[in-house]
C-alpha cells in the first residue's frame, strides 16, 4: 500500500506531483520526497527543457522545480521578492515591469480592435487608467471583444471601466486561478487580494489607507505613511518592506509607489473596513 506520504506527492495540487505529471512520470511508488526530485533530476539530466514555473508562493514549493539537468533552463515567476531571492539569488531576480503605453494600446488593439477603431483616445484613456498593467488590459480586452456586436454597449462598458472603480475590479479571468478556484472565473479583485490576504491584520488596514495618499501616480514618502498610520518611522519603514516583499508596493527615488488597481483595492477594502 502506498504511504500517505505518496499519495500526498502524487496529489494534483502537489508542485511534485505536477511536475511529475506533466513529464509522463509517476511519483506514486517514490518512498519520500528526495526519491522524487532523484527521479525528476535522473528523467531531465539529458533532456533539453525550459521548465516554467508560474506565481510560486512559498520558497519551499518552488524548491521541487530545482531537478533541471545540465541542459535545462528553470524560469520561475512571483510577486515576492524574498521567494525570488531565496530560489534564484537577487542578481538572478529580473523585475517585470508595466508594458509601455505604446505596447498597452497594442495589446488592447489585438484583442479588442472595434473598441480601438470606434474610439481610439478612450482606449488609450483606459490603458492609463490600468496603468498598463498585462493582466488587467488582457481581461478588459477580452470583455470587450465579447461585446463588439452590441456597439452601444461595448462603447458604455469601456467608458465604465474608465470611471468605475467597482467594474475595474470586477473584471473576470475566465480560466480560473490556482490558490482560488481552477473550475471557476475568478476577478481581478480576487487575483489582487491574494497578496493582500498575507498580510497580518494591522497591515491589510494599513495597505486599505494607503489609497488616501492620492495622486497619480499614487506615491508617497515615509514620514506622510507614519503620519496616517499613527506610528514611529521605524514602524512604517517595517510596514513599507513588507508591502514591498509582496509585491504591493515599489520604491521610486525617495517615494513608494502603488500601481493604480492596488490603489483601487485599498479603497474597496477602506471603505468595507469603515475606516
Amino acid at each position: 500500500m502506498a504511504s500517505l506520504g505518496a499519495v500526498a506527492r502524487n496529489h494534483p495540487a502537489h508542485p511534485a506531483g505536477r511536475l511529475g505529471r506533466g513529464l509522463g512520470v509517476d511519483l506514486l511508488p517514490e518512498r519520500d520526497e528526495t526519491a522524487c526530485r532523484d527521479r525528476l533530476r535522473a528523467v531531465l539530466y539529458r533532456k533539453r527543457t525550459l521548465l516554467i514555473v508560474d506565481d510560486v508562493w512559498e520558497a519551499a514549493h518552488g524548491s521541487y522545480f530545482t531537478v533541471a539537468g545540465p541542459h535545462c533552463r528553470t524560469l520561475i515567476t512571483t510577486r515576492e521578492t524574498p521567494v525570488a531571492y531565496a530560489l534564484a539569488t537577487r542578481d538572478r531576480t529580473l523585475r517585470v515591469d508595466v508594458l509601455k503605453p505604446e505596447a498597452a494600446l497594442a495589446l488592447l488593439r489585438r484583442l479588442a480592435p472595434e473598441a480601438v477603431i470606434a474610439d481610439e483616445r478612450s482606449a488609450q484613456r483606459l490603458c492609463e487608467r490600468l496603468e498598463y498593467l498585462p493582466l488587467a488590459l488582457t481581461l478588459a480586452g477580452r470583455l470587450l471583444a465579447v461585446e463588439a456586436d452590441v456597439p452601444a454597449r461595448m462603447t458604455r462598458l469601456l467608458g465604465e471601466l474608465i470611471e468605475q472603480r467597482d467594474a475595474r475590479l470586477k473584471l473576470l479571468q475566465a480560466e480560473g486561478r490556482l490558490g482560488l478556484t481552477e473550475d471557476e472565473p475568478v476577478s481581478l479583485q480576487a487575483i489582487l487580494g491574494m497578496s493582500v490576504a498575507r498580510l497580518d491584520g494591522t497591515d491589510q488596514e494599513r495597505f486599505a489607507m494607503a489609497s488616501v495618499f492620492g495622486g497619480d501616480p499614487l506615491t508617497w514618502e515615509i514620514n506622510a505613511a507614519a503620519y496616517v498610520w499613527e506610528c514611529p518611522v521605524e514602524e512604517a519603514e517595517a510596514t513599507i518592506s513588507r508591502f514591498i516583499q509582496r509585491g504591493l508596493v515599489e520604491r521610486r527615488g525617495a517615494r513608494y509607489w502603488m500601481h493604480a488597481l492596488l490603489a483601487d483595492y485599498a479603497a474597496e477594502m477602506m471603505e468595507g473596513m469603515g475606516l
